[in-house]
C-alpha cells in the first residue's frame, strides 16, 4: 500500500493534567513516504480509518482526532488571505482566534455541536500542508497538553537527506 505509514517510536517525558509527575507518556513521529510533513502524536492514538492520504490517528474511542496531510497544487490560484477566508467561510462563523504568517495561518474555534478544533494550513508555494485537530469542547483540559505540543512539533516541510549505506542503496532519513 503506497500510503503505508511508517512510525518511529520515542519515548519522551512529558508532564500535565491528569497525569502523575513521574509518569512518562511516549510519543511517535508519523510521516509517510510521499509527504515532507513530521507528526509527533501520543502513542496512545491509534491508526484512523478515515480515508486521507497521510497521518491520521484517533483516541481509541474516537474523541480525539488529528491528522495532517498534503494537497499537491492546492496551491494554485490560492494566495494565503484567499485560502484563509475560504477556509473561515467553510467553519460558519465558529472561528474564535485565528493568526497568520508569511507562509501559514491557522483557525481555531468550536463547532455547535460542541467540537473544538484547530486547524494550522501551510503552503511552501505549490503544496498546501494541513494539520487538523478535533475533540470535544468539554473535554479540553485532558487534550491541550497534545494539541500545544504537535501544533508546535509539527514539521510542514522537513527537509530530506538522501544516505548511502554500503553504496549500493539509497534511503531517505528525516
Amino acid at each position: 500500500m503506497c500510503s503505508r505509514i511508517f512510525t518511529v517510536a520515542f519515548a519522551v517525558g512529558v508532564t500535565g493534567a491528569g497525569l502523575a509527575d513521574a509518569e512518562q507518556e511516549t510519543w511517535n513521529l508519523c510521516s509517510t513516504p510521499k509527504t515532507q510533513y513530521v507528526l509527533q502524536v501520543p502513542a496512545i492514538l491509534i491508526h484512523s480509518t478515515a480515508p486521507t492520504a497521510g497521518c491520521s490517528f484517533q483516541t481509541p474511542d474516537g474523541e480525539f482526532t488529528v491528522e495532517a496531510v498534503v494537497q499537491a497544487g492546492a496551491a494554485e490560484g490560492k494566495n494565503l488571505d484567499s485560502r484563509m477566508q475560504k477556509e473561515i467561510d467553510l467553519l460558519a462563523g465558529t472561528v474564535k482566534e485565528k493568526k497568520k504568517g508569511d507562509n501559514w495561518f491557522a483557525l481555531s474555534g468550536v463547532t455547535p455541536d460542541g467540537t473544538e478544533y484547530h486547524r494550522k494550513l501551510y503552503t511552501n508555494g505549490s503544496e498546501w500542508v494541513t494539520l487538523r485537530i478535533t475533540y470535544p469542547h468539554a473535554q479540553r483540559k485532558k487534550y491541550d497538553r497534545w494539541v500545544t505540543r504537535m501544533e508546535k512539533t509539527f514539521i510542514p516541510f522537513a527537509e530530506r537527506k538522501e544516505t548511502s549505506g554500503n553504496g549500493n542503496s539509497r534511503r531517505a532519513v528525516l
